[in-house]
């Protein structure tokens, strides 16, 4: 009589007995590969991640002061206010990374942090699952982590949550015939993750929370079913767990203070924050942007997901049929709470479904053994990956040629901060919000960003900033009061639907037009005469004509440098192709009649270039020679077809 077939053991991973004979096992790879080059690419593309930038100047500070700082060193509006850090070891990895290999090695860091999560990711579900459905469950992760996949110090933190749920909850098939606790060696261990956590990021706080978590399951164990043995040793397994997590979190150089942020200063005045992310962003928000319809849908399938599975083990309970142990259903429900809490948890909502997951393919083995449909369910998780933000914006810096480039100019100021610093402007800073963090990581001491991502820093600054940008009267008080003498804005702003440009309060009187691109302008208090004399002295050395009454205009750049557009992209792409090129080029080589310069003048008016305009004018009266009457006549017909209102304007300003 022939031997049984060898059953797997209790403790084996549930497909590892099917994987020899799992159909078309090269789809497995296929899947691993699609999803790694999807993360991989998010997270190897220019740097889109604005905090980056004060993560890594805040590790550099620390290696060479060999201490943490109490107070903000970088900015002129914090102050003295305690600056509680939160992220102080891995910023100190990030700077180490990018001091052995520039900005470069660190974002080949990043996409190696997040490929080696993916693994991990897949062979957490792989112990609980059959590897084509492990495949599906790690496709899922990516997908709700996909507003996670940027250079950020959470990557590393990452790791730590898988291990200490694996340590807390121990878990082999999703069966619940034997009960299953953190052994005591895993107590100890619990204690030295957390203490490693801690020093490397605040999300260490997520082992005590979720230890209290399992802690309450098993309380509640011991209030509704008294009969069942083990719940007083589950009990006290979860008290000494979440001490043992508690008391790693604690030792750190900043004691309790992790602790007190996360519990009590969270108060930011988000009302006043444009550019702030709300905990769950719906459709029509001013901040949609990072989250596709299709993820909002997904993550939405999440909380009913997680929803569903609190409620069929709750009715199976009343039932008397219990699948979920108390203290496991506590910490998917936690998952639950602190995903509706904050975007940045919404990958939690993968341990929910996960469970559901599970439960499904325990109850109908055929659909477990199932090679091919988990794979086919990938296929449109990995869709939804590749549209998601952070994904999308390195595919799109892969078409427009500029995935080499180290940070996205699409979303930083890079020509304006290149700018300031070729140029030595020093001074306080004015600037958006998100644009703090990188603008003083290019410009350094001598420039004290107004603020940046550090919201709890800030909290009293963020909504000055907010009004400043809004009301020219609270922008002129703001701008004196902090004795502001550099500007970095956008140069145009959205508002009521629309695009507007920003001009600071005073703009051509008190303050001078110092630089401009399609993205944004650099302004200079005019009293400021070292900033004026090192401005006027940078664009002569370049050879571009610069006169300090009437500020900087693109023109004159583009006529000194004609490859600044290519470089700098100082026009918008359309309005640059609307110029009249031929005149463009003879004008660069000095060799344009005046009324071809006020030709050009014309153009660039009806192109709303107002100081381009006037600049073509000024060059075509200067070179107008023995021909005035020419240019009069050329000025009469333009003023009588009311199309130039910048030249009138200039023509106003230089008299009879």
């Amino acid at each position: 009589m022939p031997s049984p077939p060898p059953q797997p053991t209790p403790d084996a991973a549930p497909g590892e007995s099917e994987r020899a004979r799992s159909p078309l096992p090269w789809l497995g790879w296929l899947v691993r590969l699609a999803t790694g080059a999807l993360v991989g690419l998010a997270l190897l593309g220019p740097i889109a991640s604005g905090d980056l930038f004060w993560h890594l100047r805040t590790g550099h500070w620390i290696l060479d002061e060999g201490r943490l700082p109490r107070v903000d060193p970088f900015s002129h509006t914090a102050g003295l206010e305690p600056w509680i850090l939160q992220e102080y070891g891995s910023q100190v990895v990030f700077a180490l990374v990018e001091r052995l290999g520039g900005l470069g090695a660190v974002r080949v860091f990043g996409c190696l942090l997040a490929l080696a999560l993916l693994v991990c990711v897949q062979r957490f579900a792989a112990r609980r699952l059959r590897p084509a459905w492990a495949d599906l469950a790690m496709v899922l992760f990516a997908a709700l982590y996909a507003l996670k996949w940027e250079l950020r110090p959470h990557l590393i933190s990452g790791f730590f949550a898988l291990a200490t749920i694996e340590l807390l909850f121990p878990r082999g098939a999703f069966s619940d015939s034997e009960r299953r606790l953190p052994k005591p060696k895993a107590w100890l261990a619990l204690g030295l993750l957390s203490c490693v956590w801690v020093q490397l990021h605040a999300e260490a706080l997520f082992a005590p929370i979720l230890a209290a978590a399992g802690f309450i399951g098993a309380a509640s164990g011991v209030l509704f079913e008294r009969a069942r043995p083990g719940n007083l040793a589950a009990l006290r397994t979860y008290a000494v767990c979440f001490v043992s997590a508690l008391g790693g979190t604690l030792a750190s150089p900043l004691w309790f203070e992790p602790h007190y942020y996360a519990l009590f200063r969270r108060s930011v005045p988000e009302q006043y924050i444009e550019e702030w992310f709300p905990a769950w962003i719906l459709p029509g928000a001013p901040r949609f942007e990072p989250v596709t319809l299709a993820l909002f849908g997904l993550l939405i399938a999440g909380v009913l997901v997680a929803l569903a599975v609190q409620a069929i083990e709750w009715l199976g309970r009343a039932r008397g049929r219990r699948r979920i142990e108390l203290p496991r259903l506590a910490f998917l429900g936690a998952c639950m709470v602190l995903a509706l809490k904050a975007r940045r948890f919404f990958w939690l909502l993968w341990f929910p479904a996960l469970e559901l997951l599970g439960s499904a393919l325990e109850r109908f083995p055929r659909l477990a053994a199932a090679g091919l449909l988990p794979r086919l369910l990938c296929v449109p998780l990995l869709a939804l990956l590749a549209d998601s933000h952070y994904v999308h914006g390195a595919l799109g810096a892969a078409r427009g040629g500029a995935f080499a480039d180290n940070v996205d100019s699409r979303r930083f100021p890079v020509g304006a901060a290149g700018f300031v610093e070729a140029a030595d402007l020093r001074g306080n800073l004015f600037h958006p919000y998100e644009w703090g963090g990188y603008l003083g990581y290019m410009l350094g001491d001598d420039n004290p960003v107004f603020i940046d991502g550090r919201t709890v820093l800030f909290e009293d600054v963020i909504p000055e900033r907010w009004m400043a940008e809004r009301d020219p009267a609270v922008a002129e008080r703001v701008l004196r009061d902090r004795d502001v003498s550099v500007i970095v804005f956008r140069r145009f702003v959205e508002r009521n639907g629309g695009w507007a440009p920003w001009r600071p309060p005073g703009a051509d009187s008190t303050w001078v037009r110092a630089y401009a691109d399609s993205k944004a302008e650099v302004w200079l208090r005019d009293d400021d005469s070292g900033n004026v004399e090192r401005l006027a002295q940078h664009w002569a050395e370049r050879g571009v004509r610069f006169d300090p009454a009437r500020g900087y205009d693109e023109l004159a750049l583009l006529l000194a440098e004609p490859a600044a557009q290519a470089e700098l992209r100082l026009l918008e792409p359309a309005v640059y192709a609307r110029l009249p090129h031929e005149l463009l080029e003879r004008a660069a080589g000095d060799r344009l009649e005046p009324l071809g310069w006020l030709d050009l003048a014309a153009r660039c008016a009806e192109l709303n270039l107002g100081r381009a305009a006037r600049h073509a004018l000024l060059r075509g009266m200067e070179t107008a020679g023995s021909a005035p009457a020419q240019i009069d006549a050329r000025l009469i017909e333009a003023k009588g077809r009311g199309l130039l209102p910048a030249i009138q304007q200039t023509a106003a300003e230089l008299g009879p």
